[in-house]
This record gives structure tokens, sequence and C-alpha cells, in this order.
């Protein structure tokens, strides 16, 4: 299903705009670690979504 590729590209660039505008006003630790956080939460989204396109490309 092509459209899941599409959806994780809609999913990142909404993901990014958001980090981006919470965190973009404070440039200290604070930003490191939310950086890393935002990394660790999008590659565990990353690794659910191939799962359920697996699933769903079975069927």
């Amino acid at each position: 299903m092509k459209n899941f590729n599409l959806i994780k590209f809609l999913l990142i660039l909404l993901i990014w705009g958001v980090y981006f505008y919470q965190v973009q006003p404070t440039v200290d630790d604070h930003k490191i670690v939310s950086f890393l956080i935002f990394l660790a939460i999008w590659s565990g989204l990353s690794i659910v979504i191939d799962k359920l396109e697996a699933r769903f490309s079975k069927e």
C-alpha cells in the first residue's frame, strides 16, 4: 500500500513542525534533550507504522 509512505511523510512533517514550533525559542540543553526524546518517539512510531503496513499488506 503506497498510501502508508504518504502517511509517514505527512506524520513526520506534522511532528517536525510542532516540535520546532515548541522548542525553537529555547537554545540550551533542554533543546538537545527534547531532540533525543523526539527521535526516540519517532523511531517507535515508525516501527509501529511498519508493523501495521506489514499486517495490511498480507491481506
